[in-house]
């Protein structure tokens, strides 16, 4: 059985699409007898992100932290390469929990449910109770 998941509980490092980031570069893009113009292009890259749970049950505890569930939110950091631009913070959201405990009338989340972040991409949450389970 999975274990319970929490507030503060971390989701799995996720990559975000491969134009999250940008870094400009000038070039000559037209030239004539009068000279040159500078262009401006752009390189692209993905950023890397991780992040945490950061809301639950405001009346269910496991382990001394608010339990998570379906819909809790998450509080995530998507971080670009050096010289580029674009990282960004944000809130997602747990997308799944279990389909047999609720709490609240909310799935109980636990290691493994689903997590959709703040850039769109998936991931799941990857850790939580090491004493306290649930029923996927």
């Amino acid at each position: 059985m999975p274990n319970v998941a929490r507030v503060d509980d971390s989701i799995n490092p996720y990559t975000t699409s491969s134009n999250q980031c940008s870094q400009p570069y000038s070039y000559s893009c037209y030239c004539d007898e009068y000279g040159c113009s500078t262009c401006t292009g752009y390189y692209y890259s993905s950023a890397s992100g991780n992040g945490k749970i950061s809301s639950g049950s405001n009346n269910v505890f496991v382990n001394g932290k608010k339990l998570a569930y379906k819909n809790s939110s998450t509080s995530e950091q998507a971080t670009c390469p050096s010289g580029y631009s674009g990282s960004s913070s944000g809130s997602g959201s747990v997308t799944s929990g279990s389909g047999t405990v609720y709490v609240n009338g909310n799935n109980v989340a636990f290691n493994g449910s689903s997590v959709r972040t703040h850039t769109g991409q998936n991931s799941s949450v990857n850790s939580g109770s090491n004493n306290v389970f649930v029923g996927g």
